[in-house]
């Protein structure tokens, strides 16, 4: 027997949308701020937080850099200068309705966005 959603409403995946069918399903949480700037424009009305905030919020720990001297150093992404909040893209922050089986690990946030402890660009030093 299926396991009951606690927010049916929320579409199932990584997304703020799905397909049903040929039709696009789009979170009923899920908005657009038109007054900020693209790529922090994002806005989830259940968590009552969008791009904007968690730009300003989440910190993000430095796992590698070329002389070492940065690692461990945490920043927010405003701090960083990097958008990385990613409700404009409609990818969801809420973790509900990810379809993993209970017990299964869940990806962290920088998982979502591609983000892990390499960086294909930069160069090793000789």
């Amino acid at each position: 027997m299926a396991k009951k959603k606690k927010y049916p409403e929320i579409p199932d995946g990584v997304y703020c949308y799905t397909y049903i069918d040929e039709y696009r399903y789009v979170c009923p949480y899920h908005k657009f701020i038109p007054d900020l700037p693209y790529q922090e424009n994002g806005y989830c009305e259940f968590l009552g937080k969008g791009d904007k905030e968690f730009n300003a919020e989440i910190e993000y720990e430095c796992e590698w850099s070329k002389n070492d001297k940065e690692i461990g150093k945490k920043e927010t992404a405003n701090e960083l200068g990097l958008p990385l909040s990613i409700l404009w893209d409609m990818c969801k922050m809420c973790d509900e309705n990810l379809d993993y089986e209970d017990g299964e690990e869940k990806p962290n946030f920088m998982d979502k966005i591609g983000i892990g402890k390499e960086d294909p660009f930069l160069e090793e030093e000789k």
